[in-house]
């Protein structure tokens, strides 16, 4: 685990693989930590690749900064966080939020990114009834907590049926939340990652 700092941001990461080799960052969503990647982190590395799985600020062990955080300010600090590392390019895939991040540090810094790798997300802007949405879901969950959201929506974290067939996937993403439906990774980790690295095989 590595404490780097950009943008007025620390980021906590996990930095696994040979120091020099290609870069694989990958970009977790809300409400959950680069710990949702460890199925992912070690397969690209065992196969040659460097991979960074960061904490974005206010998610897992990196604090928040300030009030209000824009997909802008996840792009930037994700864009420190690898020049900081000394990586020119990367590819860099998310999930959920971490994907439209994904497509925003792409937008911000399109020198930084090699490719995309985008899992259960949308490029969609945000409607004002979405804004209004998660904003009440915001304070609900300042107000109770994340256990009692966790129990209601893992069945849309999770497929249903692996609520129950695969427990361990359940407990993994009910711990992460304090949080293949929307986490591939999580429910098929060995066809995901044996997707993921035909992908980077092909990569030009």
């Amino acid at each position: 685990m590595n404490p780097q700092f950009g943008n007025g941001a620390a980021s906590i990461s996990d930095d696994f693989g040979p120091r020099g080799a290609e870069a694989v960052l990958l970009v977790h969503g809300h409400p959950f930590n680069r710990s949702i990647w460890a199925r992912q982190a070690t397969a690209p590395a065992a196969a040659g690749y460097r991979v960074i799985a960061p904490d974005l600020r206010g998610y897992g062990d990196n604090p928040a900064v300030g009030e209000r955080t824009l997909l802008a300010d996840f792009a930037d600090d994700l864009a420190a966080l690898l020049r900081r590392l000394g990586i020119e390019r990367a590819v860099v895939g998310g999930v959920s939020m971490g994907g439209q991040i994904a497509l925003e540090l792409r937008l911000r810094h399109p020198g930084l990114v090699r490719a995309l790798v985008l899992c259960d997300t949308s490029p969609v802007p945000e409607t004002e009834d979405g804004k209004e949405f998660r904003r009440k879901l915001a304070e609900r969950l300042l107000a109770e907590g994340m256990r009692p959201y966790t129990e209601e929506v893992i069945d849309k974290m999770l497929a249903p049926y692996n609520v129950t067939g695969q427990p361990e996937a359940a407990a993994r993403v009910t711990a992460v939340t304090e949080g293949a439906g929307h986490l591939p990774g999580v429910e098929q980790p060995e066809a995901f990652n044996r997707t993921l690295l035909e992908f980077l095989a092909v990569l030009p």
